[in-house]
């Protein structure tokens, strides 16, 4: 089935609701309308953005590296500095030294991202994005010179934070050391914390430590089950609602056995 078939049927109900995945959930309300009009193909050409297609297309990805390949591409600053882009443009590029010198020269540890596509990395910090890439030398120069640890990103049911990048991702170290500058193991929107992506992505030994660091599973439990429950009453699902399916029956099942 073509991909625009597949978006004109049940639009939101079919993308799935996981990880960071979830990000692809966030079609513009222009987009919307003009599914329910019947006009999928123009939305799949004009309306989606660059970001907005690759999420669709690979709706489980953890890999930051596509990610910021795209995202370097549209981005502003806030403060708007050239400092302060640099910065962002030499982590996207994974050029920690220039990121290291930046730093030292005045860039702001604490800047973030604005005017990305359809929004979806908009108030991503500069430790939010090293978090996610694994940069844990260049994590502690942020922490360092100020960086906000419990930095956080709103994006419809999602909120990003550093932790939750980095949870997510199975970077078992970086997730340490976050903890031990102090954040916040349950910050979380819907139930969506650094816990829930851990379990997700199937990272035990991950689960495990944030669990006893003090994270809630309750909470957790009951997101990833609303999450199966939406996915497993589709009438028609895709592969991807499947999967959205045992993933959140995998997660619930390791977070039960943490003790």
């Amino acid at each position: 089935m073509a991909l625009e078939t597949q978006i004109g049927k049940e639009v939101v109900m079919r993308i799935p609701k996981g990880g960071l995945a979830r990000m692809a959930y966030a079609l513009p309300m222009a987009a919307l309308s003009l599914a329910l009009m019947g006009c999928v193909s123009m939305m799949m050409h004009v309306v989606l953005s660059p970001m907005s297609r690759y999420y669709m297309e690979h709706p489980f990805n953890t890999d930051h590296k596509p990610i910021y390949s795209i995202l370097a591409t549209k981005f502003a600053v806030n403060p708007a500095t050239p400092a302060n882009k640099d910065l962002v443009l030499a982590i996207l590029a994974e050029e920690r030294e220039k990121a290291l010198s930046l730093l030292e020269s005045g860039a702001d540890p604490n800047t973030f991202l604005t005017d990305t596509y359809d929004k979806m990395h908009d108030r991503w910090t500069p430790l939010m994005l090293a978090a996610w890439s694994g940069d844990i030398q260049l994590v502690q120069a942020l922490l360092d010179k100020g960086a906000n640890v419990d930095a956080y990103a709103d994006f419809f049911t999602v909120q990003f934070t550093a932790l939750n990048l980095a949870a997510g991702s199975g970077r078992l170290d970086m997730v340490k050391l976050l903890l031990a500058k102090g954040a916040d193991v349950n910050r979380e929107r819907g139930g969506y914390s650094a816990l829930h992506s851990a379990a997700y992505q199937g990272h035990q030994e991950l689960a495990q430590l944030l669990f006893k660091a003090g994270a809630d599973k309750d909470v957790v439990i009951s997101a990833l089950k609303a999450d199966a429950s939406r996915n497993a009453s589709i009438v028609d699902p895709l592969p991807q609602n499947k999967e959205a399916v045992i993933r959140a029956n995998r997660a619930i099942e390791l977070i039960g056995n943490l003790k």
